[in-house]
């Protein structure tokens, strides 16, 4: 099994050839292709939905093409329908940085969480990986989270408990959340304290009335500046940046939180 740290420099070393704004007629880039084939490579089943950025399906030339990537592990007891999503976002604002914690580290970390729950599969619940585009855009209606937004209001994932979007995974030991979960503290069995971050896909998420919460995590020394909006927080204000790099990555830190990931997934079964 390949770890979320391995994934993440091989990531990190895919040459750029896109940004979260750029037209792209075939949105399935480096980035996407590397996801795409662990996930093949795994033996995970996924979906491809591709989309354009009006959130109407145009096929207008020269609106940018979008793509998210969803993958399902069912649940041991078959006729459970409730289900919980994971996701992270996998565009970038600035190619030609690593952009290793925002928000590659993420999607690794959800890599490895994935093979993980394959190989014991959580049994009263179905977990959905989802590695959503189109964050960097900052849109309520045109982002990968909108459009996952919606086919959960549709039913298409199930009765979906709670969705857990990562942000910035790379190093900390410090667990956060932007929204209250219930049971989410308890399943993970750290201190998971509700602070305030930046925009995200769980912001977007929960405007369309699906419940969901920012999971990160930060040195403990950092914890602070997100409790008080009028204190910068250095791991946030790295993104975009080119010291976002893997020098700044801890793998024992994402081993950790995969780990806790794993305990979240499997929520009550233990």
């Amino acid at each position: 099994m390949k770890t979320s740290y391995e994934h993440l420099t091989a990531m990190c070393a895919l040459p750029p050839d896109f940004n979260a704004f750029s037209p792209q007629p075939d949105p399935r880039n480096v980035r996407v292709q590397y996801l795409l084939n662990a996930l093949a490579e795994m033996g995970a089943i996924h979906d491809i939905d591709c989309f354009d950025a009006t959130g109407d399906d145009s096929k207008e030339e020269g609106i940018p093409r979008f793509v998210n990537i969803i993958a399902a592990v069912p649940a041991g007891n078959l006729v459970s329908t409730e289900s919980v999503v994971f996701l992270a976002h996998h565009d970038v604002r600035v190619p030609e940085y690593q952009n290793a914690n925002d928000n590659t580290a993420s999607c690794c970390n959800l890599l490895e969480l994935l093979e993980r729950l394959m190989a014991d599969v959580p049994l009263n619940r179905r977990t959905y990986i989802v590695f959503t585009d189109a964050e960097e855009i900052v849109s309520y209606t045109q982002s990968g989270s909108s459009r996952l937004a919606r086919l959960i209001k549709q039913g298409g994932l199930g009765d979906v408990k709670h969705c857990i979007n990562l942000e910035l995974t790379g190093f900390g030991r410090a667990l956060y959340c932007d929204h209250k979960i219930p049971g989410l503290a308890e399943a993970a069995g750290v201190s998971v304290p509700v602070v305030h971050t930046p925009f995200s896909d769980a912001t977007i998420l929960r405007h369309w009335g699906v419940p969901a919460t920012v999971l990160g995590t930060l040195p403990y020394q950092e914890l602070d500046s997100l409790r008080n909006r009028r204190i910068g927080c250095p791991t946030w204000a790295r993104c975009h940046q080119p010291s976002d790099s893997l020098a700044l990555i801890s793998a024992p830190d994402m081993a950790r939180f995969v780990r806790i990931l794993e305990r979240i997934a499997h929520g009550e079964d233990g």
